[in-house]
């Protein structure tokens, strides 16, 4: 199995527009536009890509894969729970928008599974209200 680092390397280098990068500032545009976002919440939305996602910026949006986005999303999910939400709805929305371009056949990402989000909620409520 290729690691992430020797993924990049093998890589030809694609034109911007179907790299992640370039897709995912696309998206922000349209989405911005379509759903009124002002100019300080498409930089949020922008910065929160970046801060999360920057190792996808370089790659093909056809190699990207769920092997490649878990271990990435499991960090911020271990950080922050409600960034992780945030974060994976934003990368599935930029996958299904590389659909919708034409720039790959299907999204690859899993769907999200919510049972385990709202378990992992549950549990935590249940954890505060008898740690008092």
């Amino acid at each position: 199995m290729l690691t992430f680092t020797a993924l990049v390397r093998a890589m030809p280098t694609e034109s911007s527009a179907r790299t992640f990068k370039g897709l995912a500032a696309a998206w922000i545009a349209s989405e911005g536009m379509r759903k009124g976002w002002t100019a300080a919440y498409r930089e949020e939305v922008a910065q929160s890509l970046a801060n999360h996602l920057c190792r996808l910026d370089a790659l093909p949006i056809s190699t990207i894969v769920a092997a490649i986005t878990a271990p990435m999303l499991s960090l911020v999910e271990t950080n922050a729970l409600a960034m992780e939400e945030k974060v994976s709805r934003r990368l599935h929305a930029i996958m299904d928008c590389a659909v919708e371009t034409g720039a790959i056949v299907a999204n690859p990402l899993p769907s999200r599974r919510w049972c385990s989000r709202l378990a992992y909620y549950a549990n935590s409520i249940a954890h505060l209200l008898t740690s008092k």
